[in-house]
């Protein structure tokens, strides 16, 4: 896996995991990133190339704060699937945040 090297912005960085052929794998990175640009949206890429791989997976992963509001990340996945008709584009939704936050904050089991 190889990770590119993000912009700074007021918006909160994303995450975006591409798995394609690796002919493919860094055409896509491009055109992710020249959107991202684009909206001034800041995000990282994780590639993984695949020999084998056939049809182009783009998965843009948004933490859950982004998602309550309109967001350029919404932007971002429209005009990427837009510029990458072939690939399956789709979001991911973490709450690990909170999640993770909220299992600190429960009581501990009794150990009887």
């Amino acid at each position: 896996m190889k990770t590119i090297p993000r912009a700074t912005s007021a918006f909160p960085e994303l995450r975006c995991e591409i798995h394609a052929s690796k002919r493919l794998a860094p055409i896509l990175s491009n055109i992710v990133q020249t959107c991202a640009r684009d909206l001034g949206q800041p995000v990282a890429v994780v590639l993984t190339a695949r020999a084998n791989a056939t049809i182009p997976v783009i998965t843009l992963v948004l933490p859950a704060e982004v998602v309550i509001e309109p967001h350029q990340a919404w932007c971002l996945a429209c005009r990427v699937a837009c510029f990458c008709p072939d690939a399956r584009v789709s979001v991911l939704v973490t709450g690990a945040t909170e999640t993770a936050a909220a299992e600190t904050n429960e009581p501990a089991a009794d150990a009887a």
